[in-house]
């Protein structure tokens, strides 16, 4: 049932949306380092924190986008070793997605955050600033249960000896009903076919 779209995520069919549980279930013994796994799955949000992690301080360089530290004088980039009189609001947060079997958390990254958030990481940092903490709360309570089309990629983390699956999302799509119903008829199908 599993339908791994490749490890360089080339040409991707939405309607093989796969379940949280089988994909949590194919890769649970993978070990492969070097390797990226992609998947198309339709989720909905059940958690994200409301902490001071959503969003980073980028660099303003070239498509630099490593994170600057504040100093007297500036921000700093340690990359470029360049001093900046600001900084782009760049996301970088984890957030619960679950379906119907199961569900893991995934990492959303740059305009995958905005996806999610329903606005850019200079806006969201604008509204925390101007709102009260009951307000921005409240926003986040107003994206739990929203679905999405994501693609995700599987990737091996090696730490300290330790191997564990991490997931990032690769696309962001808005919830697609028919994609949705396209990939329950193509699995019902092949129920069919197999009870034959």
């Amino acid at each position: 049932m599993m339908q791994n779209q490749g490890e360089k995520g080339g040409k991707s069919d939405k309607s093989n949306l796969n379940l949280i549980a089988e994909i949590n279930e194919s890769l649970q013994n993978v070990n492969d380092v070097d390797k990226s796994h992609f998947f198309f799955i339709n989720g909905y949000i059940s958690r994200i924190k409301n902490d001071d992690k959503v969003f980073y301080p980028a660099c303003m360089g070239n498509n630099c986008k490593r994170k600057v530290i504040k100093e007297t004088e500036g921000w700093r980039c340690e990359t470029d070793n360049k001093i900046y009189a600001s900084y782009v609001p760049t996301y970088m947060f984890s957030a619960r997605i679950s379906d119907s079997t199961e569900s893991f958390w995934v990492s959303f990254a740059r305009e995958h955050g905005n996806a999610i958030m329903g606005m850019t990481a200079e806006e969201f940092r604008d509204f925390k600033e101007s709102s009260s903490e009951e307000t921005v709360q409240e926003f986040f309570d107003s994206l739990m249960f929203k679905q999405f089309n994501i693609m995700v990629k599987g990737r091996v983390d090696s730490y300290g000896g330790e191997h564990r699956m991490r997931y990032f999302a690769a696309k962001v799509f808005p919830y697609n009903v028919q994609a949705e119903n396209r990939a329950l008829e193509k699995r019902l199908n092949l129920y069919k076919n197999l009870s034959h």
